[in-house]
């Protein structure tokens, strides 16, 4: 084909045009160059579609000048994602530490205005109170300093709420931002593919949906997916995907393409919790595969969360031995109708016959438990048993003998609800105790010449001694200077020998005498577990003796007790009624040859069988999976869930353990004045167990500080002793003086101390320190991450920012090739203008 004469033209017009074009992107780059999240664009000239025409026998091809193909922008998808994956990271750090930072502050160690200096001053008010325990004022400065440090753990307990709760206002604000963001992400959807459909080239809209994703990237973990919309071949139409949290999780979507998913929250134990406010399935906890056998006894419990409400659940009624074969009743499968009926039952029993239940199951080696409520509210949770707290009895259980000795009983119990805290039952035998008479301080020179004793045992016949019938070596007669030792260990001797002639008397009754020389007489006779007596009359110079009238010892009877603090104890004689204790039925029988001491005990601690069926206390539910240590919401939920509630159980097993030590001290003192049964240090506020919110100073020290107790149970007072001061005070290095309770088992099996630790100032540096460490790591890795981001921002920037200089350069380079292609029209003109003179006749 030939080509037109105004062939240089149309390719001057095109050289105009693209040159043109990318003038104007190069000033939109200029005039964008300070703006956020823009990216630079580069106009994309390429050659036209040359033409062929023929010449000199065979076909040229002719150039057709340049076209402005696509404005495109300089953007690295790859650099795009490295970015927000570290942004997230930083964002999680960051998060932590200024959690961790509040923490610090909280605690303000070391100071003089923190935890350790208030414990110190405790301790060290116990330590000046036992060098002088019968100072009022150093009782009152005890009270004092105790009332500062209950205060302290109270105003704790408090900031971490206030911490949690201010986290819990955080995660609905990023919750409803995310949203806010999502609904936008969909509309620069729309409209980028509008524009795409239309051949258009959105690439501002396409840097206001990356700076939102960057955006999005501080609160979570972002993947961005995109590829090409199937239903258009012929142009170049993106869906686009957003996926947020663990990327791996088919859940996961929060924008796909033009529709877009809700995020909403849900109450769980008090605090907001992030869901999909679309998914409704019933959630299913899939337990570990169980293939041994499950035995279930009397007192075995679970606790499970079922929608959010926490069940206790008794295993009394399933009791026996299950495996995975056998008769249908105690096989897995049978197991699990029972456990399904269990819950089910103590669901209707707290929200009524509708409420949604649960459906167990054994299928492939595994239990699973699956709820029927639809929508995010939808949750199974197994929740750890510890203690002994609520143990039930609904069979008769018998208390194990301890120790080698011969005799034996039926100690048991019948049944009942254990309500203490305690975690060892301890029945305990005490023998009858002797009849023993003191008299005076032998000493003097005594005739007992015409002297008599008439003695009589448990109520039996008299007999009446010849005191005048003894015969004093020294003196040949019946006196005897019983200031002089030798004469006086004659004179108990000769007395001794003259019972032991009396058949009534011998091997019944023991004449002794006291480091302080009294004369003692005691009644050893055997007695079947009831109390001896001795009664005694005299005559003559006997009456110098001081022994006279009656003397009782004490029935034999069980003391029984658990190892809380303070004790729950009853008493009871050999052959009694059942008794009550704690909430349980106890019976002793059919006791017998038992020595002063022996005692049997029972272990009261609840057996959870949530392991031995599979589970653990992981919470199945319809929670966002937000992924590993990614975003500030991640962050967030992590510090109010899970590390501010190990803080505050670490400073509540603080508070407990210096509250069970000093109570189990305290409990066995008395101060200045008589204690019969002995008094808590402290108490709680609601009747719960001990903890930072509860904790108090017992009214009864504050109303008479005078019954604080410094020194041991005595009948009268020892107002000098300082022995439990000093125990107490010793708390804060060892356990040295608390050794004989621990062992015990009173504040735990095995021996386990009130804190796992040396003492409680070790514990408590050791949570510090902890502290200390965690607050360091946070500071580290966020300043590390910090430098990563920036990194990747400088590198993203090196691709996608605006360099002026850069821009200038194309401003000349495309002015100058313009103004070259103004030129080639200008001579094009001139070329025209003389074909068109050339038919002109001048």
């Amino acid at each position: 084909m030939t080509y037109s004469s105004f062939f240089g033209l149309e390719l001057a017009v095109r050289a105009l045009s693209a040159q043109q074009g990318a003038l104007g992107v190069a000033g939109h780059n200029i005039s964008n160059a300070g703006t956020a999240g823009y990216s630079r664009q580069v106009a994309d000239i390429r050659t036209a579609i040359p033409m062929t025409v023929p010449g000199s026998g065979k076909e040229l091809t002719l150039g057709t000048g340049s076209i402005l193909d696509t404005v495109s922008r300089a953007r690295d998808a790859f650099i795009d994602r490295q970015y927000r994956t570290e942004t997230a990271k930083y964002e999680y750090w960051a998060g932590r530490q200024s959690t961790l930072r509040t923490i610090e502050g909280m605690m303000n160690e070391p100071s003089q205005y923190s935890l350790s200096n208030d414990l110190s001053h405790f301790w060290n008010a116990w330590s000046v109170l036992a060098n002088n325990p019968q100072n009022t004022g150093a009782r009152s400065a005890l009270l004092e300093q105790t009332l500062t440090m209950v205060d302290t753990f109270h105003h704790l307990n408090q900031q971490i709420t206030d911490m949690q709760q201010e986290l819990d206002s955080s995660v609905t604000a990023m919750v409803n931002q995310i949203n806010t963001i999502a609904k936008q992400l969909r509309e620069l959807n729309i409209q980028i593919k509008n524009a795409e459909v239309a051949k258009n080239n959105p690439n501002d809209l396409r840097d206001q949906r990356d700076a939102l994703v960057d955006q999005l990237a501080k609160l979570v973990p972002v993947r961005v997916i995109e590829t090409q919309d199937p239903a258009f071949s012929d142009r170049v139409v993106g869906l686009y995907k957003v996926v947020i949290g663990n990327p791996n999780d088919s859940q996961n979507v929060l924008v796909d393409d033009q529709h877009v998913r809700t995020l909403t929250t849900t109450i769980y134990n008090g605090f907001q919790q992030v869901v999909w406010a679309d998914h409704l399935e019933p959630v299913t906890n899939l337990g570990l595969p169980v293939n041994t056998p499950i035995e279930i006894k009397d007192g075995d419990q679970i606790r499970i969360n079922v929608d959010g409400t926490s069940y206790t659940i008794d295993l009394s009624t399933l009791k026996g031995e299950y495996n995975a074969t056998g008769a249908p009743e105690f096989t897995f499968e049978g197991l699990a109708q029972k456990l399904e009926g269990a819950i089910n039952a103590a669901i209707s029993a707290k929200l009524g016959a509708d409420a949604p239940t649960v459906e167990v199951k054994y299928e492939d080696n595994r239990f699973t438990i699956a709820s029927t409520l639809e929508g995010p509210d939808s949750r199974i949770a197994f929740e750890a048993i510890s203690g002994s707290f609520g143990r039930t009895f609904t069979e008769a259980i018998t208390l194990n003998p301890e120790g080698g000795y011969g005799g034996a009983a039926n100690v048991t119990v019948l049944g009942g609800i254990y309500n203490g805290n305690g975690n060892t039952l301890r029945a305990t035998y005490v023998a009858a105790t002797q009849a023993l008479m003191t008299g005076n301080i032998l000493n003097g020179t005594v005739d007992f010449t015409d002297s008599t004793m008439v003695l009589r045992l448990d109520g039996g016949v008299e007999v009446t001694l010849d005191l005048g019938s003894l015969v004093n070596s020294a003196t040949d007669d019946a006196t005897y200077d019983l200031s002089d030792p030798e004469q006086r260990d004659e004179f108990i001797a000769a007395l001794q020998a003259l019972i032991d002639n009396e058949a009534d008397l011998n091997g019944k009754l023991e004449v002794n005498l006291t480091s302080d020389n009294r004369i003692v007489l005691a009644n050893v006779s055997a007695n079947s577990g009831t109390s001896s007596v001795l009664e005694v009359e005299v005559t003559g110079s006997a009456n110098k003796l001081g022994l006279s009238g009656s003397a009782s010892g004490a029935d034999s009877y069980w003391q029984i007790s658990d190892n809380d603090i303070p004790p729950n104890t009853a008493m009871v004689n050999d052959v009694t009624e059942p008794v009550m204790i704690a909430g349980l039925t106890l019976e002793i029988t059919e006791a017998a040859d038992l020595a002063d001491g022996d005692f049997f005990t029972l272990d009261l601690t609840i057996k959870d069988r949530m392991a031995d069926l599979g589970f653990t206390t992981e919470v199945v539910s319809n929670a966002v999976d937000l992924g590993i240590d990614e975003g500030k919401l991640a962050a967030n939920l992590e510090m109010r869930d899970s590390y501010l509630e190990q803080f505050r159980s670490k400073i509540n097993t603080l508070v407990k353990g210096i509250a069970d030590a000093v109570n189990a001290l305290h409990y066995r003192g008395q101060g200045l004045q008589l204690e019969t049964t002995g008094l808590a240090f402290f108490t709680s506020t609601d009747g719960s167990p001990i903890n930072a919110a509860n904790i108090a100073l017992n009214p009864l020290l504050q109303n008479d500080p005078s019954r604080v107790a410094t020194g041991l149970k005595t009948d009268p007072v020892e107002k000098g002793d300082s022995s439990i001061a000093l125990a107490i005070a010793s708390l804060a290095n060892d356990w040295t003086r608390l050794q004989d309770l621990i062992n015990q088992d009173v504040f735990g099996p095995d021996g386990t101390p009130p804190v796992h630790a040396s003492s409680f100032a070790d514990y408590y540096g050791s949570l510090i320190t902890d502290l200390g460490v965690n607050a360091q790591q946070a500071v580290r890795m966020s300043e590390g991450q910090a430098v990563l981001v920036n990194q990747m921002y400088i590198q993203r920037e090196n691709i996608s920012g605006v360099s002026l200089d850069e821009e200038m350069t194309n401003l000349i380079k495309h002015q100058k090739s313009y103004m070259s292609a103004a030129r080639l029209v200008t001579i094009l003109d001139s070329m025209l203008e003389n074909v068109l003179n050339m038919g002109i006749t001048r």
